[in-house]
């Protein structure tokens, strides 16, 4: 325990991703794919082979904006978490985004941190009036899945064959969540 706070000494922060984190990013996102391949659409060698430059724009991008953001979780000056919002950039589809990139690392997993970085994107979205949120998940991963319908999110389909890691295919479910109504 902290004395100054009362607070574990282990205190995680929640916020959106700065500017200046390209390389934090770089490190815990290396890490989500390397742990969980068959998680994400992209290989670790496609995202390890990319510049610096590529993380520190990747970081920028991710700052709170009408057009999402990225939300990370901090512990002793690591990312441990970390979920992306994207908004639709066509005219018509604006109302809608995708939920990306979510990955807790298993030592903070204890905490609950997907279900407040997920819920402080949905949050986001909520106050830019994005009306639905959509992702895709690997049927297999039954505990995003249950973070997920935490979430309020719903299944509404299922995408065969999505990927193929280790030259097995992986099926994904279709989820999707709508803005709450008004009070």
């Amino acid at each position: 325990m902290s004395r100054d706070t009362g607070e574990p000494a282990e205190a995680t922060s929640l916020g959106s991703i700065t500017a200046r984190d390209g390389a934090l990013l770089r490190a815990l996102r290396l890490r989500a794919l390397h742990e969980h391949p068959e998680a994400f659409a992209v290989s670790h060698d496609e995202e390890a082979a990319k510049p610096e430059s590529f993380w520190d724009e990747r970081a920028a991008s991710g700052v709170a904006s009408d057009n999402g953001v990225t939300i990370v979780a901090r512990r002793d000056g690591a990312l441990v978490a970390m979920s992306t919002l994207v908004r639709n950039g066509l005219a018509k589809m604006r109302h809608g985004a995708g939920l990306f990139a979510v990955y807790v690392a298993p030592e903070a997993r204890s905490a609950r941190l997907g279900d407040r970085v997920v819920g402080a994107c949905l949050a986001h979205s909520d106050a830019i009036g994005i009306d639905v949120v959509r992702l895709s998940v690997a049927t297999s991963n039954a505990a995003a899945i249950r973070l997920y319908l935490r979430c309020g999110f719903r299944v509404y389909g299922v995408e065969s064959k999505t990927l193929v890691v280790d030259g097995a295919f992986v099926d994904e479910l279709l989820m999707e969540r709508h803005r709450p109504a008004a009070r």
